[in-house]
């Protein structure tokens, strides 16, 4: 059949399960229990689909419409009762197919007994390569070699299970502690068995190869006597399928223990939650006593002190200033820009600078005569003084000058300032000022 054909009738071939399919393994299993004879009749098979459709809560589908489907392939009249029905042997193998998919046989059962029933081979047994091609010829060994094949499946279907298992024991965070490593330590015994298995298969699997490497051997010996090339390749060629088909074997065996492997991870997984379940309720139980220690008994009931359970802590929120714009041209050269020169506005700022100068300059002249009249004399009348700088400067260099001296002289402790409430007239200016000395 082209794989055209195959595609066209897919859905005869395995119809879905509601039309037709279920009532397939309906009808297969009644007739294993017995409830059903090998001929069933239309009432049976309404009786089945009425059972889907409540089980399933599906549409009923009616036998008139899924009939002409199963009539390719799974089902058939009975020539001598034509009312009633039967299921052909195409059906009974699809369903037993499905049942050993999901029951596999070979999972209650050893590798290695498999492996040395069917490739066990023992010194000086085999005489002629004939007796050698009956029995591990490339056609006579099809049946062993699925028989291996197919239990390498099932070890990594069981395997899978088994790691299936382990993720749901670690994802269930309810159950004891007991509990989990008892069903942690099971499903690891399996793990365990199915490891020990494996690797005495292997060692089986290498003995028989070296043995038949040995008979090959021993073929090619007895060509140099009597000349028979044609046993030694024949030989040869058993060997080398035989190679190639457990080379095959050798790398599912890798997966399925790199798989094992795997699972032993689980362990470390369940040992970090065991620690976490415990500082977990390490950190309740620390809770309790705090609570407890922060409680108090009164007439509304129990009261807790200290704002309990309410934490503060002193902490200032982090401003982050970033540029809303940034020019990441860094390329750019710079320019200098020559600014005119303001020959007006330089000779403004010189008169300014020169007059200030010339302003400090004549204030450290009168406060060096006032000190130096202070020593001498050791008294200075403010109003003279004051009336003398007029004669020379202008009033207010003559009023900051004075006030210098005065503020001078109060910071210090052997000088004293006497001030009388008698105003005393300045001839050159329309002003009068209190009496005031200086004196040491």
């Amino acid at each position: 059949m082209s794989f055209n054909s195959l595609y066209s009738n897919y859905d005869l071939l395995l119809p879905p399960k509601f039309d037709g399919g279920y009532l397939v393994i309906g009808l297969y299993e009644r007739i294993k229990s017995g409830e059903i004879s090998d001929y069933f009749t239309h009432t049976e098979i309404g009786q089945i689909l009425k059972q889907i459709s409540f089980d399933y809560e599906q549409p009923l589908r009616q036998w008139s419409t899924i009939k002409d489907n199963l009539f390719y392939y799974f089902i058939r009249n009975d020539p001598e009762e034509p009312w009633k029905y039967y299921l052909t042997d195409y059906a009974f193998s699809v369903v037993e197919l499905m049942y050993a998919k999901l029951n596999n046989p070979f999972k209650t059962h050893a590798l290695r007994a498999s492996m040395e029933e069917a490739f066990t081979l023992e010194a000086d047994s085999i005489e002629t390569v004939e007796e050698l091609e009956r029995r591990f010829g490339r056609i006579f060994v099809q049946g062993s070699k699925k028989i291996i094949v197919d239990h390498l499946e099932a070890l990594e279907e069981e395997l899978g299970e088994a790691y299936k298992k382990l993720n749901d024991l670690l994802r269930f965070e309810e159950s004891d502690a007991v509990a989990t490593v008892k069903e942690f330590a099971a499903v690891f015994e399996t793990f365990g068995e199915r490891a020990e298995d494996i690797t005495a298969a292997t060692i089986s699997k290498d003995q028989f190869l070296m043995n038949l490497r040995q008979l090959v051997d021993h073929f090619y010996t007895r060509t140099s006597i009597d000349s028979n090339v044609a046993d030694w390749e024949r030989a040869q060629d058993i060997y080398k399928d035989l190679r190639t088909f457990f080379s095959s074997v050798d790398k599912k065996v890798s997966l399925i223990r790199k798989q094992i492997n795997h699972a032993s991870e689980k362990l470390t997984e369940l040992q970090e939650q065991f620690s976490a379940r415990a500082n977990f309720r390490l950190k309740i139980r620390m809770l309790y006593k705090l609570a407890l220690t922060n409680a108090d008994f009164s007439k509304e009931g129990i009261v807790f002190q200290n704002g309990f359970p309410t934490k503060s802590y002193v902490d200032e929120s982090t401003k982050i200033v970033y540029p809303k714009h940034f020019d990441f041209d860094n390329d750019r050269s710079s320019r200098i820009v020559e600014i005119e020169k303001d020959d007006e506005y330089e000779q403004e700022m010189k008169a300014t600078i020169f007059e200030d100068v010339r302003r400090q300059e004549i204030m450290e002249k009168w406060i060096f005569r006032a000190k130096d009249l202070l020593m001498r004399t050791g008294k200075i009348a403010v109003n003279d003084f004051f009336e003398e700088i007029l004669g020379e400067e202008t009033f207010d260099v003559a009023y900051q000058i004075v006030g210098e001296v005065v503020a001078m002289a109060s910071q210090e402790r052997e000088i004293y300032i006497d001030i009388d409430t008698e105003l005393r007239k300045i001839k050159s200016h329309n002003i009068a000022l209190w009496k005031m000395d200086i004196r040491k």
